[in-house]
């Protein structure tokens, strides 16, 4: 495998873990609270949308895609 495949791999697989539980129970919430670190190990709080998921997930199909087809052309 290329590494664009891992990468658009990865980008299916973090958006749809995120996507997936909501779709399944039948509530998509508009926005997903994150707690990344900042440089004093405190927390911070902000939240992702729905759209950055789901543009995750179209990125990593097109990067698989696109690797796909590289190769049929090679």
């Amino acid at each position: 495998m290329r590494t664009s495949e891992f990468v658009g791999l990865g980008l299916i697989v973090v958006g749809l873990f995120h996507v997936l539980p909501g779709l399944l129970a039948g509530e998509i919430p508009a926005r997903w609270p994150v707690s990344p670190l900042r440089r004093d190990n405190k927390p911070q709080e902000f939240a992702i949308t729905l759209g950055v998921f789901i543009a995750a997930i179209i990125l990593g199909v097109g990067l698989i895609g696109a690797s796909l087809l590289h190769r049929l052309v090679d």
